[in-house]
């Protein structure tokens, strides 16, 4: 129980930091927008766990559980480049710029995030945890135990930081604090391995 919750709150701690930009910037992200951002990382977990079987049927056990932990490691690795990799500008608006820039999803620059802005964000979070669902599986997480938290976490999470974000007017604590989810990660393949 305690990996899964952990491996739920390392993919869904960039949620935090897309809340607490929003919450900064005075966006609002109503209720069932965050239940939309919450199912889309749910889905798909879901959906990178059935790969992950069907990719374990092909595997032995410990080779299975061997790959999903090195999956977990990279993905750590890659979350920690990404985090002190420098940020450079673009002017499209697609999933990358969107999670560098939460504030992109509110394209029609109302203030709220609804209906194709929601499902663009909710996509956009749901990239990390489908990468983080295949080495689930293939390690032997369950699909819908998964799922659920990393759901819950997401929208919680996107809450959360949005309430700071309209308490605080400073980010630097939360910069400091993201290279967590990488370690997160690496110290869940690791202790797979």
């Amino acid at each position: 129980m305690i990996p899964l919750m952990m491996l739920a709150v390392a993919v869904s701690l960039d949620s935090f930091g897309v809340g607490l930009t929003y919450g900064l910037r005075r966006i609002k992200i109503p209720l069932v927008s965050l239940f939309f951002i919450g199912l889309c990382s749910a889905v798909s977990v879901l959906l990178a766990m059935a790969m992950g079987s069907g990719v374990a049927v092909w595997l032995s056990p410990h080779v299975a559980e061997m790959l999903g932990a090195l999956i977990l490691i990279g993905l750590g690795v890659w979350a920690l480049v990404q985090t002190y990799r420098p940020k450079c500008e673009t002017e499209s608006v697609d999933l990358n710029a969107i999670l560098k820039d939460p504030a992109r999803a509110d394209m029609d620059r109302s203030g709220t995030v609804i209906g194709k802005e929601a499902f663009l964000l909710g996509f956009a979070l749901a990239l990390d945890a489908f990468a983080a669902g295949v080495g689930a599986a293939l390690i032997g997480f369950s699909p819908l135990g998964l799922a659920g938290s990393v759901a819950v976490m997401g929208a919680l999470f996107v809450f959360l930081g949005m309430k700071c974000g309209y308490l605080s007017s400073k980010v630097v604590w939360l910069q400091r604090l993201s290279f967590v989810p990488g370690i997160m990660l690496i110290l869940l393949g690791i202790a797979r391995l």
